[in-house]
């Protein structure tokens, strides 16, 4: 989607874009035809660029609750809160196992450099230069490379 479409989206039309493609969907209307449908009455980009909305709003619901009907997402966007929210769980289980706060298992701020921009390729060996090059010390990344490597490529 680009900018001028997610504009148009905020306004009243693309509002009522946003709702019949929502409405068409929760219905059991498969997006393609979906798609075919409102083009009749729409720009296919606008259309494409709702009918995302509504794919990666019903996506986030598991990580948001019911406010991810309420939120714009890109696909990197919502990739990228996935991997930070597998991180900071497999941390907390790390923080509590070990009776450390979890900030003082690693830096926050390093984890969200990490997950929001991962290393190429996305493997345990590239997680773990990206920790040392982010000044975790070798304890640190002991701890918790297997969960940040799993965040990075599963998530």
């Amino acid at each position: 989607m680009d900018l001028d479409d997610f504009r148009w989206l905020l306004g009243a039309d693309g509002q009522d874009l946003l709702f019949r493609s929502q409405a068409m969907v929760e219905s059991g209307v498969p997006p393609l035809k979906a798609g075919e449908r409102l083009r009749a009455a729409y720009d296919a980009s606008r259309v494409a660029a709702a009918l995302s909305q509504v794919d990666l709003r019903t996506r986030a619901v598991a990580k948001f609750g019911d406010l991810a009907a309420l939120m714009y997402f890109t696909r990197d966007g919502l990739e990228q809160a996935t991997r930070l929210q597998v991180a900071r769980a497999g941390l907390a289980e790390i923080s509590e196992k070990n009776s450390v706060p979890v900030e003082n298992i690693l830096s926050p701020d390093l984890v969200r450099r990490i997950m929001w921009s991962p290393p190429e390729p996305r493997e345990a060996a590239s997680v773990g230069e990206a920790l040392r090059a982010g000044g975790a010390r070798e304890w640190q990344i002991g701890l918790t490379l297997a969960v940040l490597a799993d965040a990075v490529t599963k998530a």
